[in-house]
C-alpha cells in the first residue's frame, strides 16, 4: 500500500514537472514573455508637462493604451507609445499603460506616477496707469528663493534669500514704458527648481494734444490774386502727404509739405473747371489719419 501511494505521488510530481517544462517550452517558442519598458516615476512643477513613453521589449505587443486620457495627449498624431502628460492632481498622478496583442488581448500592463511639486507663492501690485514722465514703482511678494522684476528680458531688480518665508521686492523704473512687467519667483523642491510669475500691465497715459486739420472744398485759380491756391491747413500735423486725382484716377499733384499747395495747373496749364479727388495721409498728435474728399476748381 505504501509503495502504491509513493508511486502515485511520484507520478503526480512528474506530471507537474512535465507540464512546467511544456509551458516553458511553449514560451520559448513564442519568443519569451510579453514585456515592455515604461518611463520612470518623475517629479515636475505644477502647471508644467512631461513626456511619458512605453516601448516593447519582447513578446507580441502590437499597441499600447493609456488611462486616464483626460490629461494626456499623443506627442504626435497617431502615436500610442509616447504621451505628453499635463497632470492636475496636487500630488501623485498615476497613469496606467496596457500593452495589447494584435487581437486586442492584454499582453502586459504597468503604471507610472507623476508627482506635482508646488511652485512658490507669488503676488504683485495690480495693473496700473501712470502719467508721462512719472516714476514707476512696483512691489511683489513671494516665498521663493530667487526673486526678479523684468521687462523685455531686462532685469530691473533682484533678490536672493533662503529663509523660505514671504518677503517683498520693490522695483523702481525712472523711464517706464507701457507693457507687461514680470515678477518672477523661483523656489527649490528637493533638487527641482519651480517657477511662477505675476504680470503687472502698465499703461502710460497719452499727453493732451491739441491739433486741427482742415481741407477747403473749392478754389479759384483764375489769376485775380484771390484764393489762387488749394492747400490743407492745420497745426500739430506731421508726416503729411497729399495727392490730387482727376475723375479718371490720374495723379495731378502731390505734396509732402502742408504749406505747399496746388495752383490748379498740370504741366504749366490750369486744369478745366471740375471736381477733383483729394487724399491726404498725416499724423495728428502722433496718431495716423487719412482724409478723403473733393475739391472744385472754379474759374
Amino acid at each position: 500500500m505504501k509503495h502504491s501511494l509513493l508511486l502515485l505521488v511520484f507520478l503526480a510530481c512528474a506530471n507537474i514537472e512535465l507540464s512546467a517544462q511544456s509551458i516553458l517550452s511553449n514560451n520559448t517558442t513564442l519568443g519569451g514573455p510579453d514585456s515592455m519598458s515604461l518611463s520612470d516615476d518623475i517629479n515636475i512643477c505644477r502647471g508644467t508637462s512631461t513626456e511619458l513613453s512605453a516601448h516593447r521589449i519582447s513578446g507580441a505587443i502590437a499597441y499600447f493604451t493609456w488611462s486616464p486620457m483626460a490629461t494626456l495627449v499623443p506627442s504626435t498624431p497617431g502615436n500610442d507609445s509616447t504621451m505628453i502628460a499635463t497632470p492636475l492632481l496636487p500630488q501623485a498622478n498615476v497613469y496606467y499603460v496596457t500593452g495589447h496583442r494584435a487581437d486586442s488581448s492584454i499582453a502586459t500592463f504597468d503604471s507610472v506616477i507623476v508627482y506635482l511639486l508646488p511652485k512658490p507663492n507669488v503676488y504683485a501690485t495690480s495693473d496700473t496707469i501712470i502719467a508721462p514722465g512719472q516714476v514707476l514703482t512696483l512691489t511683489g511678494w513671494s516665498n521663493g528663493i530667487f526673486l526678479t522684476w523684468q521687462q523685455n528680458s531686462d532685469t530691473l531688480a533682484s533678490d536672493t534669500a533662503y529663509s523660505g518665508g514671504m518677503r517683498s521686492l520693490t522695483m523702481t523704473d525712472n523711464t517706464p514704458s507701457s507693457g507687461p512687467y514680470l515678477f518672477i519667483a523661483r523656489g527649490l523642491n528637493g533638487w527641482l527648481w519651480c517657477m511662477d510669475t505675476a504680470i503687472v500691465n502698465v499703461t502710460i497715459e497719452e499727453e493732451d494734444c491739441a491739433a486741427e486739420f482742415f481741407v477747403p472744398n473749392a478754389f479759384t485759380p483764375n489769376g485775380d490774386g484771390r484764393n489762387e491756391t488749394f492747400s490743407a491747413k492745420g497745426y500739430n500735423i506731421t508726416d503729411f502727404h497729399m495727392m490730387i486725382f482727376d475723375r479718371w484716377g490720374n495723379l495731378l499733384f502731390e505734396s509732402t509739405d502742408i504749406d505747399h499747395g496746388w495752383d490748379g495747373s498740370v504741366k504749366g496749364r490750369v486744369v478745366q473747371q471740375d471736381v477733383y479727388v483729394v487724399r491726404a495721409e498725416y499724423r495728428k498728435c502722433g496718431k495716423e489719419e487719412v482724409y478723403y474728399g473733393h475739391v472744385t476748381v472754379v474759374k
